[in-house]
């Protein structure tokens, strides 16, 4: 979690001349020249720095240091930049909180920076832990949803089921009155039982077009048979 804290420090300097501060946080450059950060004036030769820390920086004693420079830091060198914060004129300090570094109100109405505080911070910590877990667990549900439905996409529906029977009665010349046509109506209703959402399953499918191409078969042979003459 993060908080935002005020760094202050009181220091009389020639005019034209700015506070600058760098330190081992990434939050304060990491001890990169380039990343210094410029100290605001106040009234009473009083300057301060407002920046969102890290929670475990809270009470830690993290070194920085404070430089005097003109106000054309900025337009310096890296290798200028360099030897100013390794010269006498930049100060060495360890934080201290409660006196140079300190919570602003905010945090501290939340209670951050106490045991309470401390507490909660774990806690919405581990809540959203948790909740970064549940949205994984949704996303895994949609992709395996999404293919569930791609795959129920591929199996056809009844009414193609239908047509594709209605056209194989036809070529083997089978009509719903004759006997093997009610063999068939029987099948198709009993494979219309065990359809769900309208839909035939593939082996169903399968089962039905068997036994309704035996039936064909049968009557195809029927068929070729000379009829009997009456005596």
């Amino acid at each position: 979690g993060w908080v935002s804290a005020r760094f202050r420090v009181s220091h009389k300097v020639d005019y034209g001349t700015m506070l600058y501060i760098l330190g081992e946080p990434e939050e304060l450059g990491k001890w990169d020249p380039s990343k210094a950060k410029r100290l605001k004036w106040n009234v009473g030769n009083s300057w301060d720095l407002r920046i969102s820390m890290r929670y475990a920086l809270i009470d830690e004693p993290f070194p920085y240091k404070i430089l005097r420079h003109k106000d054309n830091y900025e337009q310096l060198d890296r290798a200028t930049k360099e030897r100013l914060w390794d010269s006498a004129q930049a100060q060495f300090h360890s934080a201290r909180w409660g006196e140079d570094w300190q919570i602003d109100d905010y945090s501290k109405e939340l209670g951050i920076g106490t045991e309470s505080g401390r507490e909660t911070v774990k806690m919405l910590a581990a809540a959203e832990f948790r909740i970064n877990e549940l949205e994984a667990a949704v996303r895994t549900g949609k992709t395996h949803i999404q293919k569930l439905e791609e795959q129920l996409l591929k199996v056809p529906t009844f009414d193609v089921v239908l047509d594709k029977l209605s056209k194989t009665l036809e070529k083997a010349g089978l009509k719903p009155n004759e006997a093997e046509g009610k063999q068939v109506s029987d099948l198709v209703v009993a494979a219309l039982s065990k359809t769900e959402g309208g839909r035939l399953a593939p082996e169903v499918e399968d089962s039905l077009f068997k036994q309704i191409a035996s039936l064909v078969d049968v009557a195809a042979e029927q068929q070729k048979k000379p009829p009997m003459r009456k005596v």
